[in-house]
């Protein structure tokens, strides 16, 4: 699987969730519920083969309470829908700036082999 294959694939897993729409790359006007994969370190394994970690981020509701509530509704169908194209690792809830300030949002620890 290329880089860019595996942008599409975890972003049409995340289009799987109700509520929830995948991206290969970060959308330009950011709405609750847009998930997209950030490319983060690769590690040598077997062979050539390459074990690539992701940060999947989604964006939640700006206020403290509802952002948890929203998580709370869709993690597992994100963990399960995201299970079937990468290992997932764990999550956070993070901060993320944007040209229109900054957003609340968690971020989804994956793997995969490339």
């Amino acid at each position: 699987m290329t880089i860019k294959g595996t942008r599409a694939e975890l972003a049409q897993a995340l289009s799987t969730v109700p509520d929830v729409q995948g991206f290969p790359k970060p959308p330009t006007a950011g709405n609750i519920g847009d998930a997209w994969p950030v490319l983060g370190p690769a590690t040598r394994d077997a062979g050539d083969a390459f074990v690539v970690t992701w940060a999947v981020r989604v964006l939640t509701p700006d206020d403290q309470d509802a952002a948890e509530d929203w998580w709370d509704e869709h993690w597992t169908l994100l963990y399960y829908a995201l299970e079937h194209v990468a290992s997932v690792r764990g999550f956070t809830k993070i901060l993320l700036g944007t040209s229109a300030g900054d957003r609340l949002a968690y971020e989804i620890t994956v793997m995969t082999g490339d």
